[in-house]
């Protein structure tokens, strides 16, 4: 399954974006867009998204959806690992949490220093899905193998300078 937020509204597709379909708006979602959305590749059940206002959870492949309680909500991003469902990333300004817990407790695994920075990416490698890379918009790529624990920043600099990121993908 495909899922898509395009900052009104989730989508959803389960022919490999053949057709798509409008999930139902909730009093999460109607006036409060669909910024970020993850549909779990093993479960494709289990959809979290991101509103303005919530980061909200679906059990039933986006018929309903139920808040969750983050540390910090509105136009973040959220990445389920892929293969278990249970791990949840959720990106917010500069800062990345991360819950073992389908998303009862979070903790802070990665904050950005640098003046302005927000994290852009948050991509989970499907080999190895204790290794995560962020993008931020001022300061570079950082990448953890050992489940956020310790971050490394990767070299993607301009003269010293690192580049924005927008985007991270891993194959």
């Amino acid at each position: 399954d495909l899922g898509v937020g395009n900052g009104s509204n989730f989508y959803k597709s389960t022919n490999s974006g053949g057709s798509w379909s409008a999930l139902p708006a909730t009093q999460y979602t109607a006036n409060n867009g669909g910024n970020s959305i993850s549909v779990h590749s093993g479960d494709p059940l289990t959809v979290y998204g991101v509103t303005v206002k919530n980061l909200i959870k679906s059990s039933d492949g986006g018929a309903t959806f139920a808040p969750l309680s983050v540390p910090a909500a509105f136009m973040g991003q959220v990445v389920v690992d892929p293969r278990f469902s249970s791990f949840i990333w959720y990106a917010q300004g500069a800062t990345v949490y991360g819950s073992s817990n389908s998303g009862t407790n979070w903790g802070a695994s990665f904050s950005s220093n640098k003046s302005n920075a927000a994290v852009t990416s948050v991509t989970v490698d499907y080999i190895d899905t204790g290794t995560v890379y962020i993008g931020t918009n001022n300061d570079g790529i950082w990448k953890t193998v050992d489940g956020g624990t310790s971050w490394n920043r990767l070299t993607l600099d301009n003269g010293g300078n690192p580049r924005p990121v927008v985007g991270v993908a891993v194959d």
